[in-house]
């Protein structure tokens, strides 16, 4: 059970993963692969990071997160996209999921934001 960290650019690399994880929850169009991918060609710009968490093998979390600043980052969300890049297995825990992220993105880190979320897609936390 971890994150892993890769540069945003390899998304291609990994958009089956992204694909699979999404189709196992609602599936909302506004984070299926072939949205994605173009908002973040066009509209990253460079510094993104594809964050990845896995338990034994199995893609349970899987983000584009963006810097905002010292000690913060967020999900990637461009003005075109209504939504923050984020895609969870149903059931799993947005707090614990965020909490293990932030210790594990690169820099000392005070804030993680989880932006725009559909509530009907990913209940809030607690």
């Amino acid at each position: 059970m971890s994150w892993s960290l890769v540069p945003a650019a390899r998304f291609p690399d990994h958009a089956a993963q992204w694909d699979a994880l999404h189709a196992a929850g609602p599936a909302s169009p506004l984070l299926a692969p072939d949205f994605v991918a173009p908002l973040l060609e066009h509209f990253g710009g460079g510094a993104e990071l594809l964050a990845i968490y896995k338990d034994n093998g199995r893609v349970d979390a899987i983000a584009l997160l963006a810097p905002n600043g010292g000690g913060r980052w967020q999900t990637f969300q461009p003005a075109q996209a209504p939504v923050g890049l984020w895609l969870q297995r149903p059931g799993a825990s947005m707090a614990a999921l965020g909490a293990g992220l932030v210790r594990t993105l690169p820099g000392f880190n005070l804030l993680l934001g989880i932006t725009q979320l559909d509530p009907e897609l990913d209940p809030r936390p607690a």
